[in-house]
């Protein structure tokens, strides 16, 4: 479930972790971790975080990896699977075994972030190192962790992390569930926003040229609107700012559009309050990857250049982040 640290729905605060044994000795014993209370630990001091800690669990690179099978067989087949798929487009045969055993390793990899906190945590370790320990210390008994783990993984939420790409890549169903009825949204590029409205499918796959589902997107619709008709209306009312001696930066689409919340409890946000979204959708070939980095410094200075090219825009967009 979806809960903002500023809302007070009922069940966001009273969501728990239970941990249990699955096999062994220790076979049915659990322990449940105090209500999250909408997760305190990671909004309270956020200045006191790891810095790698929290790049790490947010990053899109590898994010998807904690869905992947870790068992051998699933690990295989996986990997199996996209070789075959590759040679079908005309991947060299040389190198599919070496492609083969490469995707293997990398679902061997537990890529999670993991994070413990008080009264767990040792005192001297961050929640993501104390993650990382007990994440070793579990291994050790495989599935067959005594009651003492148990207990220290309750008392301090052991928690694994994802990049919230794969439930909000805009921010936007957050800020709804944080009671917000006017919202800013910076979009790159806008389509992500559309996952929020009515009519999408429920998952999306992560890659456009490949379904990779059941390890893809899920999509939590937070408006009423049907998804098409929002689209067309932001197309038809936005303006499209240009700078002309741009050379990465296509432009910024800028608009604002009406939706209407739908109960979603997953999400904690209740139905029928008018938002008001304000979206600038920065358009660009560039993508989150890529070998020329300067190319992003680039982008932000031509982003920067744009707004000072449409100044009567420019002053639109401050007013709407001064209230």
């Amino acid at each position: 479930p979806f809960c903002g640290p500023f809302g007070d729905v009922a069940m966001c605060n009273s969501l728990s972790f239970t941990y249990f044994s699955t096999s062994g000795s220790w076979e049915g014993s659990r322990a449940t971790g105090a209500p999250v209370n909408s997760f305190p630990w990671y909004t309270a001091n956020p200045g006191s975080l790891s810095i790698a800690g929290i790049a790490g669990a947010s990053s899109a690179f590898l994010g998807i990896a904690a869905l992947l099978p870790l068992d051998s067989n699933g690990a295989r087949q996986s990997a199996r699977d996209i070789v075959e798929w590759l040679e079908w487009f005309g991947f060299p045969k040389e190198y599919s075994e070496v492609l083969y055993e490469v995707l293997v390793n990398i679902t061997k990899t537990d890529w999670t972030v993991w994070t413990l906190d008080h009264p767990a945590r040792q005192t001297d370790k961050t929640m993501f190192q104390s993650g990382r320990s007990m994440v070793r210390e579990v291994t050790m008994f495989e599935s067959q962790a005594p009651q003492n783990i148990l207990d220290k993984m309750a008392q301090g939420q052991f928690t694994g992390l994802i990049d919230g790409a794969f439930t909000d890549n805009t921010g936007v169903a957050h800020a709804a569930a944080s009671g917000a009825t006017e919202i800013v949204a910076f979009c790159d590029p806008v389509s992500d926003l559309w996952s929020h409205f009515a009519g999408v499918a429920p998952t999306e796959s992560s890659l456009s040229f490949i379904d990779t589902c059941p390890f893809c997107k899920l999509n939590f619709p937070v408006f009423q609107e049907n998804y098409q008709v929002a689209r067309e209306e932001f197309v038809r009312n936005s303006t499209l700012l240009t700078y002309n001696e741009s050379k990465v930066l296509t432009g910024i689409r800028v608009g604002t559009i009406q939706a209407t919340t739908v109960e979603t409890e997953d999400m904690g946000i209740h139905g029928g309050t008018n938002v008001l979204i304000h979206i600038l959708s920065v358009e660009t070939p560039l993508g989150f990857g890529g070998f020329i980095f300067r190319d992003y410094a680039l982008l932000a200075q031509e982003i920067m250049l744009t707004l000072q090219a449409n100044t009567t825009y420019a002053t639109m967009i401050y007013d709407w982040l001064s209230k």
